[in-house]
């Protein structure tokens, strides 16, 4: 049992050595709310800070990092603090009279691994207490195979291993049984395939005794439970990779009859009538599939939480493929995908507490760790608590998360041009690294099943000010909308900043408050409550711009009870990197369907005017060539002061304002005729059009074209969204000092946005009057 303990480390356990890292428990705050931060390093000291960041590229060709001292908040010293990540999912129950009770037991499941013979020790079910190994554990060992390990109360530790090895990816019927007056242990399989129910029992007799008392929890897909010295909570150890469904426990040994009477009865899904006696547990993971809760129906009590954010509706051994959605067949889907690399809340201690004094204004902030060399800037937003200015920057915080950790090389670009190859940063380093922070939700689990929860509580690399990405050489993601933040300062814009969060939850009543909402350079990921909030808020009036590409793509949900949690399923169509298994396309959080947004309807079009048209890196992004609606009196505002016949020839993204993602308009796809295409930007041989655009080669779809196209859109409600469907567009605002046609472009629309008011442009029925 201890040598098990030992073997079910893994990566997890790792420790970071001469590093400076944290992270704070949520992205977003109020002033007057107070934020905790979580610290590691194996300094002996650190000191902590508060910037307000303005601009996060390094590059000597920009304005550099900007930030400001936040004086009134102290800068503190603080002891260092070495912290440690535990990955895995697992289901844990809560020691109780029931389970005190258990002298004899039988644990019963269904299970699908993914990860066999993965060289560690994966719990079944398990109650015991580590590393002592007081308890039970029903598992598979490092070498594929069933086990059963327990102590008794005499202190004897007993174990029985299968003689057949578990099939990959297949169902099976697992049981583990002892009895204590006899000392009968028995490990019965039985793998369902389509050619019948091969059945392999190994049995053994260790002589009577009751099992080790133990106050350890009931473990669901763990091996075990330490509990530290000190009082701090315990963690399992042992994770699962694979699906578990139907799991049973009773508080006797049940016989190899009374096991195969089990294993019929659950073959169809049965209730509890069709069990012998003794029954205990019994866990439906069809009910409440939205929940971190796992409900007991055999009415002990023993309902049990998830930790880390296990994959929940997901088939189980008796889907049959008449439904996709799990609410219409809910009993088809009693199965949890849990993964030994999973990962919601990283769970380290609080350093400290930090206080936001109440007058703080809005924008975007961090802690600023210090120590000697070693430096860390952990960024948090202050959101307005009322509005105070007109205009509203909105950052795409849930593409934030999505990409969590994810390390954009040039690798992940196979068009790109070999002369395209940039070095690696430092942040890319330490990610590939620290495999125990989590991955993104581009990635897949070490099972090879795709990550469809992300969650920023954990240190989250790729989310801080001065992130780089050797994909573009340039900044991404926060580091690239600081761009937009740098430029509202440095032309002296007042404005507040918000996060998807605030749009999601208050929707277009909150954005109401603001006479322009500025998206930030890639808001890919949003809910179904974010989209309709900008359309109601377009169709009152408001005015909108988006400033990046790749906009409004994925449909994205955010988890009932854990708020900082997001769901994306990739559905089987739709430019990805992994797709989900049949029958797991929609979303357990929400039960809507899952995929592109542009799967459900025209959305992203119908919304901004474009939809994403294409990916690509080649360092050679490019300008604008302006059309002839450019020069439509209806937008000669836009142009004001602007002679040049190119846009953004220029900038720190690979040279140019049109690059990396990007959209484009088509009426086909849901762009409203009346939006007029002011300059578009053809894109290198390098850029890739999106799958959906290449249904067949037969296809009567004209195939889309790599281009980014300048739109605009007017109602007659005073509404409009200026688009400029380019990643890199931000990255050329600050060229020649801020006086350039990209900046000047962004400041007419702007100010026009702010300047009149929105009754003026309902009575006039358009926001800017023909000249």
């Amino acid at each position: 049992m201890k040598q098990m303990a030992r073997s079910a480390d893994g990566p997890g356990e790792r420790q970071l050595v001469g590093e400076l890292i944290g992270y704070c428990n949520r992205i977003s705050a109020h002033a007057g709310d107070t934020l905790d931060v979580m610290v590691h390093t194996d300094q002996a000291e650190y000191e902590a800070s508060v910037v307000r960041m303005i601009h996060g590229d390094r590059n000597p060709a920009s304005p550099g990092l900007r930030e400001e001292d936040v004086a009134s908040i102290r800068a503190v010293r603080r002891p260092g603090r070495q912290q440690v990540t535990r990955t895995g999912s697992y289901a844990f129950i809560a020691d109780c009279p029931a389970l005190a009770r258990l002298e004899s037991v039988t644990a019963v499941a269904w299970i699908f691994p993914t990860r066999v013979a993965g060289g560690e020790v994966q719990g079944l079910i398990s109650r015991s207490s580590l590393p002592e190994g007081k308890g039970f554990t029903f598992a598979i060992d490092e070498s594929g195979h069933l086990v059963f390990s327990c102590q008794l109360a005499s202190g004897k530790t007993l174990e029985l291993r299968s003689d057949t090895a578990l099939t990959p990816r297949t169902w099976s019927f697992v049981a583990a049984a002892y009895d204590s007056s006899s000392g009968a242990v028995t490990l019965y399989q039985a793998a369902r395939t389509a050619w019948g129910h091969g059945q392999a029992v190994t049995e053994a007799n260790w002589g009577p005794g009751e099992l080790a008392r133990t106050g350890a929890p009931l473990l669901l897909a763990a091996a075990g439970w330490e509990r530290p010295e000190g009082g701090r909570p315990g963690w399992a150890r042992g994770c699962y990779n694979g699906k578990l469904g139907a799991p049973l426990l009773f508080d006797r040994g049940l016989s190899v009859r009374e096991i195969a009477l089990v294993h019929q009865a659950r073959a169809g899904g049965g209730g509890s009538a069709d069990y012998p006696q003794g029954l205990v547990g019994q866990w439906d993971f069809a009910l409440n599939q939205h929940s971190c809760a796992v409900r007991d129906t055999a009415g002990q009590g023993l309902d049990g939480q998830l930790v880390n954010m296990p994959a929940r509706a997901v088939t189980g051994h008796t889907w049959t493929g008449r439904e996709g959605d799990f609410r219409l067949a809910p009993s088809e889907y009693d199965a949890i995908h849990f993964h030994a690399d999973d990962i919601e809340d990283a769970d380290w201690q609080v350093d400290f507490s930090l206080g936001l004094p109440a007058g703080l204004r809005s924008g975007v902030y961090a802690v600023r760790l210090r120590s000697g060399t070693l430096e860390d800037r952990i960024p948090f937003v202050v959101i307005p608590s009322a509005a105070k200015e007109s205009i509203l920057v909105v950052l795409p915080t849930m593409t934030y998360v999505a990409y969590a950790n994810l390390a954009l090389t040039p690798e992940c670009q196979p068009g790109r041009p070999d002369s395209w190859n940039p070095p690696r940063s430092r942040w890319e380093d330490l990610m590939d690294a620290h495999p125990e922070f989590g991955r993104s939700l581009y990635q897949r689990h070490d099972d090879g099943s795709g990550i469809c929860y992300s969650s920023p509580r954990r240190p989250v690399l790729s989310l801080r000010p001065d992130y780089r990405t050797s994909l573009l050489d340039a900044p991404r993601h926060l580091g690239g909308d600081l761009y937009l933040i740098d430029w509202l300062e440095t032309l002296g814009f007042d404005y507040d900043v918000a996060t998807d969060d605030q749009v999601h939850a208050l929707g277009s009543d909150y954005l109401g408050n603001y006479s322009a909402v500025l998206t930030g350079s890639h808001p890919e990921y949003c809910t179904y409550e974010m989209i309709t909030a900008y359309e109601s808020y377009v169709a009152a009036g408001g005015r909108m711009m988006y400033l990046g590409g790749n906009g409004f793509y994925w449909v994205t949900s955010v988890h009932p009870e854990r708020q900082d949690v997001i769901e994306v399923r990739r559905g089987n169509g739709g430019t990805r990197p992994w797709e989900s298994e049949p029958g797991e396309l929609h979303h357990s959080t929400t039960g809507e369907h899952g995929g592109h947004w542009r799967g459900r309807g025209q959305i992203p079009n119908r919304l901004t005017g474009v939809g994403t048209a294409s990916e690509g890196a080649d360092g050679c992004s490019v300008g604008y060539r302006r059309l002839a609606a450019s020069h439509d009196p209806r937008v000669a505002f836009i142009f004001d002061g602007v002679e040049d016949e190119i846009i953004g020839d220029f900038g720190l993204v690979m040279g140019g304002a049109a690059g990396d993602e990007v959209d484009r308009a088509d009426l086909g796809l849901g762009t409203p005729p009346e939006t007029m295409v002011l300059a578009t930007a053809l894109l290198s041989e390098h850029y890739s059009v999106l799958l959906e655009d290449r249904i067949s080669w037969r296809s009567d779809r004209r195939q889309g074209e790599p281009r980014a196209d300048m739109t605009y859109l007017e109602n007659d409600a005073g509404g409009a969204v200026f688009s400029v469907s380019s990643m890199s567009w931000l990255g050329s605002l600050s060229h020649a000092d801020y006086a350039n046609n990209v900046s000047r472009v962004t400041a007419n629309v702007l100010r026009r946005f702010t300047c009149e008011p929105r009754s003026t442009a309902q009575t006039e029925g358009r926001i800017c009057p023909t000249a």
